[in-house]
């Protein structure tokens, strides 16, 4: 991954863009689609990108399924921190994992002017009605993290590959617990694209690796839920060998189930009942470190939420249109190998502000 320690290598250009081109500012500088290098991107590449033509700040919605997670938490509070180091105008809202409240806050912000939402959706389906209201108030709406799918136009998409995200973790079970193994699913909430998606990615593995998957239990990103779940399936089946969970969210309840259970076990016993999930979560990696967690796969929501501000930033604010893209990012497995790793945004604290990786994920990514 790219540093991004090369200022000396960039001085020289700079300063010869400065000879030829004497008016231009560095904010007109990174406004182009040109590699962002600098150290100081956070200082004097993102203050005033959220400024219109016009010398107004851009207005900003970002609106989320809900804040139990850390997660959605993280997706909202840095893409907020970007925009507002850009010199947006930024409000923020939860749904409190109602959509209909979530598209009741869509159409208060297309009442209020404002020029871009982004969307956590509550409901990939049924958010719909609104995004197609910002579409015909001239509102660019842009989905953050899941899909949204229906009778509308999404501007743009910025998503992590869920079905990849599934089949990686039927693959570790399959290469670490071997063929026949048998696993359990605790699912998110059926109807979002996330969940979907993930439980599409694990069934294709669970074929392709031969693994036994003996039930999937909808858990609504619950803990609670997923404990209860634990629980009777511990109950129902003795020679279980795996647990996979659609997100870290649910990890507390699994762990709990488990412990009551007396079934929690570390990595180097023969009993462990393997456990593996998605997002790479603060949690998630205390476990690893713990030997009680094998793998999370790492779904940056910082990378989501960097990748959608971009587009804001170098598009939206300058009036160009999105054209419906879609940027998917790449996922990674963590490991206790690699759990100490800086680039994972479970490793982030988000009350220091500027994440390191975010230049990185600005470069790597393109806005078409």
């Amino acid at each position: 991954m790219a540093k991004w320690k090369q200022m000396k290598m960039i001085v020289g250009s700079i300063m010869v863009g400065a000879l030829l081109m004497p008016t231009m500012s560095i904010t007109a500088w990174a406004n182009a689609e040109t590699e962002v290098t600098v150290d100081n991107f956070e200082s004097e590449i993102l203050p005033n990108l959220a400024i219109k033509e016009d010398g107004t700040p851009l207005k900003v919605a970002i609106t989320v399924a809900e804040l139990d997670s850390e997660y959605v938490i993280a997706v909202q509070k840095y893409a907020q921190y970007l925009l507002e180091t850009a010199g947006a105008e930024v409000t923020v809202s939860s749904a409190d994992g109602d959509v209909e409240n979530q598209c009741n806050q869509i159409y208060d912000f297309i009442e209020k002017g404002v020029d871009v939402v982004l969307i956590q959706a509550a409901d990939s389906n049924a958010v719909a009605p609104a995004v197609k209201a910002c579409n015909e108030a001239g509102v660019t709406a842009i989905a953050v993290g899941r899909a949204i799918n229906g009778d509308c136009t999404v501007d743009y998409s910025a998503l992590i590959d869920d079905v990849a995200m599934g089949k990686l973790a039927a693959e570790y079970v399959a290469d670490n617990a071997g063929e026949g193994a048998t696993v359990t699913t605790m699912q998110g909430t059926l109807g979002t694209a996330s969940a979907d998606d993930r439980t599409t990615g694990f069934a294709e593995g669970v074929e392709e690796y031969g693994l036994d998957d003996i039930r999937d239990n909808p858990c609504d990103w619950s803990s609670e839920s997923s404990m209860a779940a634990m629980n009777d399936i511990l109950t129902t089946n003795e020679d279980i060998d795996a647990v996979f969970l659609h997100s870290d969210c649910m990890l507390a309840g699994v762990i709990s189930g488990l412990t009551q259970s007396e079934k929690l076990k570390t990595l180097d016993d023969p009993e462990h009942i393997m456990i593996v999930s998605i997002d790479g979560a603060a949690s998630a990696m205390d476990y690893i470190r713990q030997e009680y967690v094998d793998m999370t796969v790492d779904n940056s929501p910082l990378a989501l939420a960097t990748i959608a501000v971009k587009a804001v930033l170098t598009k939206t604010v300058k009036g160009e249109e999105l054209g419906g893209g879609v940027t998917k990012v790449n996922a990674s497995v963590i490991t206790k190998d690699n759990v100490d790793e800086a680039e994972f945004w479970g490793n982030f604290d988000l009350e220091d502000g500027y994440w390191s990786e975010t230049a990185n994920i600005w470069n790597t990514y393109a806005i078409e």
